[in-house]
């Protein structure tokens, strides 16, 4: 790729839902940023502010009305064929809040992480297969051993891992990480950020992680979009907002951060 082509370009892209007759919800506003590639980018914001909606859009869930979101120069936002509808859905992947509510109960790990191949290489031989599986379950921190097992013989972390590695399968070039550890424990929350940053470098991966807990998204961040009711209020490397943010409503997640206090 082009070091000058951003990875992602997001320039415009506006989307509302009609809530009623006479009422739409402006759920982005005019969004614009761009991601490099092999960059962490922090989306973060209260509940119902947009963040969310913004990965969706760019992993096409959902269709914003204007703008335009581009994978290096190809246009995401437009007409495609079933072609080009797959391969884009191989380049980008997402990972969800919940991975119980994601995963399928009824299938085995070996199953869900066959199942991305199938679509996108279904002419790799099945022992190729298993052992892309095999070593991805490891590289995200799973016992092979585990791989006949079901997601509800797993906890938490373990079945995000198991979403993580689904969505690794086919090696793409953005990961959108929409909330992906705001069910877990504190002490799982850190592992699964640490995999994270050690994933980006092993794969050059660049990822969206999304969250509405600013220390979060500052520790695994390079850069971080602060978004608002739709607008996106701020952008700056996570170190500038961390400490220095510019806008009333970033002061007010930092406020926000539970702070500890030894007695």
């Amino acid at each position: 790729m082009n070091n000058t082509i951003p990875l992602l370009s997001v320039q415009n892209v506006s989307l509302s839902f009609k809530q009623s007759r006479h009422h739409q919800v402006h759920a982005l506003k005019n969004i614009s940023f761009s991601i490099k590639q092999g960059e962490i980018f922090g989306l973060v914001g209260e509940s119902g502010s947009g963040k969310s909606t913004m990965g969706r859009a760019i992993a096409r869930l959902v269709t914003p009305q204007t703008g335009s979101i581009k994978l290096e120069t190809r246009e995401l936002l437009c007409k495609m064929t079933s072609k080009e509808r797959l391969d884009s859905s191989r380049d980008i992947q997402m990972i969800f809040q919940d991975p119980m509510s994601a995963l399928n109960p009824k299938w085995t790990v070996m199953q869900m992480l066959l199942e991305p191949l199938h679509i996108h290489q279904g002419k790799l031989p099945k022992q190729e297969k298993e052992d892309t599986v095999f070593t991805m379950m490891q590289q995200v921190g799973l016992d092979p051993a585990f791989a006949n097992r079901y997601v509800h013989e797993f906890s938490g972390g373990q079945r995000q891992r198991i979403s993580i590695a689904r969505a690794l399968m086919n090696r793409p070039k953005l990961l959108i990480c929409d909330e992906s550890i705001a069910a877990l424990d504190l002490s799982i929350q850190a592992q699964i950020v640490n995999l994270l940053k050690s994933l980006r470098e092993q794969f050059n991966l660049s990822m969206i992680f999304i969250s509405h807990d600013l220390s979060m998204v500052h520790y695994i961040s390079d850069r971080i979009g602060v978004i608002y009711k739709g607008d996106l209020l701020e952008i700056a490397d996570a170190d500038t907002i961390y400490y220095h943010p510019q806008h009333d409503y970033t002061k007010s997640l930092l406020h926000a951060i539970p702070k500890i206090t030894l007695v």
